[in-house]
């Protein structure tokens, strides 16, 4: 489900100017002036602008994608307090963690694994290099401004491991005066969190940084946790055509680890300081083409003190080239690029020091038929030192139905690279290997959709998938007691997502999502932390004298683990409530899994139990 653009986030104003001179005024696609005059309250929903589905900015109505994106007001009224948390309720998406805060949370996109879904922030790659994936427990919501969920096969514009979808993290941009927020939270287990915002624009110029503290002792021993995280974004317009971007992450953290199920005397201390740099440079060339350039880099250090002492040591650096134009008196929008990056990864797991280059080249036309019926063709061509090369394409159709409608259909293949853990590992204790042989896992997916919207801010969708996973990259016993990577699985996943939001008053609003999975590999057997079943039921309160309630409820079916156990499934429901006290003041308490179920999300890991928190925030 989608909500408005937020007006106020300078960093994309003019991509949605340029958006709306290629869709609007040049008549590639319906404009509001083609609306009936009693349909133009839709335009809250209709005219949504997304960013990732296409890489450029774009109507919601004309992406042939399943596209969800959540706000930062929705991240407010949930209390959630990192990405995890915020996608567990996303219809097709399940987070597999560990219970404990701060605890790993890996994405699973429709049946995949958490390296097959690229996760982005503000359309640059944060996946991690030698393992894989993103731990989604890291990132944390204080400076969202709202989260892009592309669903489906993405690598033809983005790569490798968009092979399940695209998740893109969109952080806020300084507006207005300045103005600065304290927000202090205190729950049971110990559990203490302190954040800092001051945002605001002078001039040209415009800033947005947060500083988080947390803590907590945990609901179980073993399990204890204290992090720092720091973001700092600046925006600077250099003229009328012209801005650049700047930011600066770090998060520094220290991690009571568990024994592993059933093994006593395994605990340990995990540490680790992760630090990020990003520059983008965006100019509008014409009123027809504009051209942005992002360069990044990363800093990663993780250090596991117990009974298996390792330090990983890892750098990225990358940049990417995107000129998006349409020629006059064309219906085609055009958009290419080049990227590149580098990575290096110094592990006591590897033998030596590693290294990998890849660089890319991308393309995709927007053609509009008509002024109801977009074609998209994309294509791209990677080139990794470590595996060779990749050539990926997508289709998608898009059709504007009466005005309310969209159906849409998509094809797409997709390649996820093999980690350096996968290529590099060497542990001659445990006879464990990597495989520098290894061929990338390449996957097919199909989709269809539909999405409907009504007056009311009523709206409806639903989408049949299906998703052919080849190569497969997992561990095997090659020898006796001898264990490598190979490519040795085949992963088949269909499905069917539906989602409904309704307001049932002015004051009240109830969303619905529902997904159900076919999934399995090697021809029968089922496929790890793919439930066939998941829902989410919730509804909002708010009224006019600062108060908001929300209520949510998940249910999440049986899922296959790891040595053929079976998870039973589990309902949790979640409330959350605030209340503003004039303009500087807000009161919040959070309770988490309100009814006290017990359950796991990964196999020997207990989530917690109820858990209450209340806090405040001031604004001055």
């Amino acid at each position: 489900m989608s909500h408005t653009f937020p007006a106020g986030n300078h960093g994309y104003t003019k991509k949605i100017v340029f958006a709306c001179l290629f869709s609007l005024i040049l008549s590639t696609s319906i404009s509001a002036k083609d609306l009936p005059q009693n349909d133009l309250a839709l335009s809250n929903e209709v005219f949504t602008i997304v960013v990732t589905a296409s890489r450029i900015p774009q109507i919601i109505t004309e992406t042939p994608a399943s596209v969800v994106v959540l706000t930062r007001a929705q991240l407010e009224r949930t209390g959630v307090t990192n990405l995890g948390e915020a996608l567990k309720t996303v219809s097709g998406v399940y987070i597999k963690d560990t219970g404990t805060m701060g605890s790993p949370a890996s994405i699973f996109i429709r049946g995949s694994s958490n390296p097959q879904t690229l996760v982005l922030m503000d359309g640059r790659p944060i996946n991690d290099a030698r393992s894989g994936g993103v731990d989604a427990s890291t990132i944390p919501v204080h400076n969202i401004e709202r989260i892009e969920i592309i669903k489906g096969a993405a690598s033809a514009l983005y790569g490798a491991d968009a092979v399940a979808g695209v998740v893109n993290i969109i952080t806020a941009a300084g507006e207005g005066e300045p103005s600065h927020t304290v927000t202090i939270d205190v729950g049971e287990y110990g559990t203490r969190s302190a954040t800092f915002t001051s945002a605001g624009r002078s001039g040209l110029t415009g800033y947005y940084l947060t500083a988080n503290r947390s803590s907590t002792d945990s609901f179980q021993e073993h399990s204890s946790y204290r992090k720092l995280d720091f973001h700092l974004r600046l925006d600077h317009d250099l003229s009328a055509t012209e801005q650049i971007s700047m930011g600066v992450r770090h998060l520094d953290y220290d991690l009571e680890v568990p024994p592993y199920p059933g093994v006593p005397g395994t605990e340990g201390w995990r540490e680790g300081k992760n630090t990020s740099l990003d520059f983008r440079y965006e100019r509008i060339l014409s009123l027809s083409s504009d051209l942005t350039l992002r360069t990044y880099y990363d800093g990663v250090q993780m250090y596991n003190l117990g009974t298996d002492d390792s330090l990983h040591n890892g750098k990225r650096a990358g940049w990417d080239l995107q000129i998006n134009t349409i020629p006059a008196t064309s219906r085609h929008l055009f958009t290419y690029g080049v990227a590149g990056e580098k990575n290096w990864v110094n592990s006591t797991k590897f033998a030596e020091p590693k290294e990998r280059t890849n660089w890319g080249v991308y393309a995709q036309d927007i053609y509009s038929l008509t002024p109801r019926f977009d074609i998209v063709i994309s294509g791209r061509y990677d080139r990794f030192s470590s595996h060779g090369d990749s050539l990926c394409g997508r289709l998608g159709l898009n059709y504007l139905l009466r005005d309310r409608t969209k159906l849409y259909a998509s094809w797409g293949n997709a390649f996820r690279a093999p980690t350096f853990n996968d290529l590099y590992w060497w542990e001659e204790t445990w006879s464990m290997y990597g495989n520098p042989e290894l061929k990338p896992e390449t996957a097919k997916n199909y989709e269809l959709g539909w999405q409907h919207w009504l007056d009311n801010h009523t709206s409806f969708s639903a989408a049949v998938f299906h998703r052919d996973v080849t190569n497969m990259i997992n561990w095997a016993e090659v020898e006796p007691y001898v264990w490598k990577v190979v490519n040795i699985d085949a992963v088949q996943v269909q499905g069917i997502e539906v989602e409904v939001a309704y307001p049932l008053t002015a004051a009240l609003t109830a969303q619905f999502n529902y997904t159900y999975l076919d999934a399995v590999k090697n021809d029968n057997q089922p496929l790890e932390y793919a439930p066939s079943h998941k829902a989410q039921a919730g509804v909002t309160y708010t009224n006019t004298k600062g108060f908001s309630g929300t209520l949510e409820t998940l249910y999440v079916g049986d899922r296959p683990a790891e040595g053929g156990l079976i998870l039973p499934a589990y309902t949790v429901t979640n409330l959350n409530l605030l209340q503003e006290l004039g303009s500087d003041w807000q009161l919040h308490c959070r309770v988490s899994n309100l009814f006290d179920t017990e359950y796991e999300d990964s196999a020997g890991y207990p989530a917690p139990p109820r858990m209450i928190s209340a806090g405040f925030s001031y604004s001055f």
